[in-house]
């Protein structure tokens, strides 16, 4: 009910409010270690930073997915372009993520190529 009163009062479909709301309420504290590990400690942050949102989206594929398969009654799940579409993106925006810490330094052209990542 709460998301689907923001939604309405933002005015965006309910279903776009679920992959963007709930995302970002659920990522909020996600982003909250990150900032405070990279202040606290840039050496030693950013490296725990990039492996703690690596493995929160390694654990959401691979565990809850698994899950989820595991708890249907036959067992079997019909995989459609969504989810090749999901995979897909996640793949080249990990790809993205480490080619540019691979380069050492992340400059604003970067962070908008993320952006344009998630959003596209």
């Amino acid at each position: 009910p709460a998301l689907e009163m923001i939604s309405s009062e933002v005015q965006i479909p309910p279903a776009l409010g679920g992959v963007t709301l709930l995302a970002l309420g659920n990522g909020a504290p996600d982003i909250s270690a990150v900032v405070n590990a990279i202040k606290s400690n840039a050496q030693e942050g950013i490296p725990l930073s990039l492996g703690e949102l690596t493995g929160g989206g390694m654990f959401v594929q691979s565990v809850v997915v698994g899950r989820i398969v595991m708890l249907l009654d036959d067992g079997e799940i019909t995989c459609g372009k969504e989810l090749t579409r999901d995979i897909c993106m996640y793949a080249i925006a990990a790809g993205y993520v480490f080619w540019v810490i691979e380069r050492g330094k992340i400059h604003y052209r970067h962070v908008i190529g993320m952006l344009v990542l998630y959003f596209g």
